[in-house]
């Protein structure tokens, strides 16, 4: 039955009640604005009561505002209907503004709120100004979604913290558990500006769990931190859901974004995987965001089985900048072992562990990461439509391989491996038993395929990779070929104007662009500083760039 049908049905004791609130609506004319809050001119000073006149509302889009404060024992359910529910307003008068936020406290047992839509039908659900928090409880009863559960509807988040949530053992989704029903018409996820998501933990998906749906992230201050998985995705659990991060959200356009950061999550199983994410198929689109300090046995920054892993700076339409201070997009001190590179790790993928996935990683840059092996990407099994993993515009600078004479980047057979552009330095190994580390090719030591390739990059160790077309292409291989770097000591792998062999070296022909360089520069604008190698090509990560202060991780609007 419709929710506009079931409205004349409720209970006498429910009108009476909404009578004596004093709020006076006309049920399903229009929208409703409900204010609630102990306050002068509040509707109600009860969030049920004013979710409950929502409902008799039936469908029209009613707004919710929510004087600042807290709630406790919350745990609140709506069903097919579309509302805002909007915190941290200073009065319920006319002229008010929601200057704080409202905490909504749980009841340690139960989901703080439980948001369900109709399978045959839209709904749209935005949450704002909001600290979502203590829903679930440390049992073995399954519970998902401790934090928010939601179903067969497209949530917003803005302005929301949603921290300290648990599912215990055996549920999903420590903070949000967002899923889509197999007939279900709609299932979508959005985080906007300043969406915190933190301190949870779960089976699965300590902070984040989305089930054949969408997840969408507009990169704005917002922030997967400390949370915590038993088995696979400390931060963010994804089954057969897309995951997108870019511009979604209103504003589009923002001078203020800052990058989204996935930092020091867990995976607590010795099996599990995805310390950051986790992905079983489906779309992984990441632009702008940092995976950094994760932990997980496999694929501590990010583990993926199947589908498709797009990571890099470029984009289509409006992108969202991130500011030098806190550059993006990058993978800093992911690790497979909890005291790697103290402590050999049995596990590899430190930043990104792939298993049949076809991956595109662009614009990227990486250090400080350890695993047993491929401490920058470690890919195994068959990729579908085709095993192809394509580079360009990497960074990758100091990480580590813990196990035997490992490299940062190690693919299994049948892989094709192709770089381009890129700059991959002082790969760090460790053999067996050993305490000392020693400088090793930072490339697969497993061959590819004769499709592999790299060119116009840089590799500075004195060991070229053993497969084919290592050099093809103007490919910058050993020490000794006159490269020098402005301050490698501190990570700034920037071409130096002296001395520099890297600088003009090759014709776009060779390789051509796909993207621009680490910083958003454009590739192959001539030096008339230096005498043409071979082109107007500069090769590695970096395009030179004769400003000395560069271009910095400059946003897209400048």
């Amino acid at each position: 039955m419709e929710m506009t049908n079931r409205r004349f049905d409720l209970p006498r004791r429910l009108r009476a009640a909404i009578c004596l609130a004093g709020i006076g609506l006309s049920f399903g004319a229009d929208a409703a604005l409900i204010t609630v809050g102990p306050g002068a001119g509040c509707s109600t000073n009860s969030l049920s009561l004013a979710l409950s006149v929502a409902a008799l509302n039936g469908t029209d889009f009613d707004e919710i505002r929510v004087m600042e404060g807290t709630y406790t024992g919350v745990a609140l359910s709506t069903s097919a209907i579309s509302y805002s529910l909007t915190g941290g307003y200073n009065h319920c008068q006319l002229g008010a503004q929601a200057l704080g936020r409202t905490n909504l406290v749980g009841n340690f047992r139960d989901s703080v709120l439980t948001i369900i839509g109709a399978t045959n039908a839209y709904h749209n659900v935005t949450l704002s100004h909001l600290n979502i928090s203590n829903g679930g409880a440390s049992t073995n009863t399954p519970l998902y979604g401790a934090g928010i559960r939601a179903r067969d509807l497209r949530l917003v988040l803005d302005e929301t913290a949603v921290l300290n949530n648990t599912c215990g053992t055996q549920g999903d989704g420590g903070g949000i558990r967002l899923e889509r029903s197999s007939n279900g018409v709609s299932g979508i996820l959005e985080l906007q500006r300043n969406v915190r998501v933190f301190g949870n933990t779960a089976r699965n998906g300590g902070g984040i769990s989305v089930e054949n749906a969408s997840l969408r992230i507009r990169p704005d201050g917002t922030e997967i931190f400390d949370n915590t998985a038993r088995s696979n995705g400390g931060g963010l659990h994804l089954d057969n859901a897309d995951v997108t991060v870019g511009s979604f959200g209103e504003p589009e356009v923002s001078n203020t974004a800052s990058g989204l950061v996935v930092r020091d999550n867990r995976v607590t199983d010795n099996t599990g995987a995805g310390g950051g994410l986790y992905a079983t198929g489906g779309l992984v689109d990441l632009h702008d965001t940092a995976f950094v300090g994760n932990r997980a046995p496999t694929g501590a920054g990010i583990y993926m089985a199947s589908g498709q892993l797009q990571v890099g700076r470029d984009s289509p339409g409006l992108n969202v900048g991130c500011p030098a201070s806190s550059p993006c997009m990058r993978f800093e001190n992911n690790w497979t072992g909890n005291d790697c590179p103290g402590a050999l790790s049995d596990h590899s993928g430190g930043a990104i562990a792939l298993s049949g996935v076809r991956a595109f990683i662009h614009q990227a840059k990486f250090s400080g990461n350890c695993g047993a092996g491929g401490a920058v990407l470690w890919a195994s099994g068959a990729a579908v439509p085709a095993p192809a993993i394509d580079i360009e515009g990497m960074l990758a600078h100091d990480n580590f391989n813990a196990g035997a004479w490992q490299s940062s980047i190690s693919v299994s057979p049948g892989h094709d491996l192709r770089i381009r552009y890129s700059t991959l330095v002082r790969s760090w190994t460790r053999p067996t038993g050993s305490a000392n580390w020693q400088l090793l090719s930072s490339l697969s030591e497993i061959p590819p395929t004769p499709g592999s390739y790299i060119r116009t990059s840089i590799v500075d160790v004195a060991q070229a990779p053993p497969w084919g077309n290592a050099s093809a292409g103007c490919g910058l291989l050993l020490n000794g070929d006159n490269l020098t770097f402005r301050d490698p000591i501190s990570g700034d792998y920037r071409l130096a104007a002296t001395a520099n062999g890297a600088i003009d070296r090759c014709s776009v022909a060779v390789a051509p662009i796909d993207y621009s360089d680490l910083e958003r520069k454009p590739r192959c604008e001539d030096s008339p500083a230096h005498a043409d190698g071979g082109g107007r090509c500069d090769i590695g990560a970096y395009e030179y760039d004769s400003d000395p202060f560069g271009y910095g991780f400059r946003s897209s609007f400048e």
